[in-house]
């Protein structure tokens, strides 16, 4: 659709040039108004180029952005959790932001966050996953106790937060809701660059 509008506007350019040097001809016009006038109309045209060009530029940068940056999403398998990096570039500093859960056979929601920690590598290359180690801090005694169960009992909804950043400092955060072991809703949001 762009491209046909501009070839339009370019025939539609050529075509005033070229009634300008008719007309000018016709009438008798000296040759500087005519001049001044095609160069004036190229000056335009000039402009106009230049406008959709730095468009283009911007365009392009947005494409390239796209191509090189991670996504992470959490994927359950054989009663495990995994962090995949789905995207085309290595994510950075990762972290579990947010993790809550809710049971309805239960009937009630329970804010995890004191009771699990949870390891993530630093880095995850692209195409690559790593296990999501869960730890529930256990009040009975001094050690953790695996438990990615969690994610896979019936009735449970989480809701999990994943913080990154790629190879420029970008952060970006991927929001999962999980209910009975099944991804629901995927939200991934990029956020002011880290200083």
């Amino acid at each position: 659709m762009r491209i046909l509008r501009s070839y339009w506007l370019e025939c539609t350019i050529v075509l005033i040039l070229l009634i300008l040097v008719v007309f000018a001809n016709v009438l008798g016009l000296d040759s500087g108004s005519v001049n001044n006038a095609i160069l004036a109309l190229t000056a335009t045209v000039v402009l106009w180029y230049a406008h959709e060009t730095k468009r283009m530029k911007i365009e392009i940068a947005k494409q390239n952005l796209l191509q090189t940056r991670p996504i992470l999403t959490v994927e359950l398998r054989n009663r495990k959790a995994f962090v995949k990096n789905q995207g085309k570039g290595p994510a950075l500093n990762s972290c579990i932001k947010k993790f809550s859960a809710r049971s309805a056979l239960r009937g009630g929601a329970e804010s995890i966050e004191e009771t699990y920690s949870f390891n993530l590598p630093i880095f995850i290359a692209l195409d690559s996953e790593q296990e999501l180690v869960m730890l529930r801090k256990n009040a009975n005694s001094s050690g953790t106790v695996s438990e990615p169960d969690i994610f896979f009992e019936i009735g449970n909804t989480i809701h999990i937060t994943i913080q990154y950043e790629d190879i420029e400092g970008t952060l970006y955060e991927t929001g999962m809701e999980i209910r009975s072991g099944i991804s629901q809703k995927i939200s991934i949001v990029k956020r002011a660059a880290v200083d």
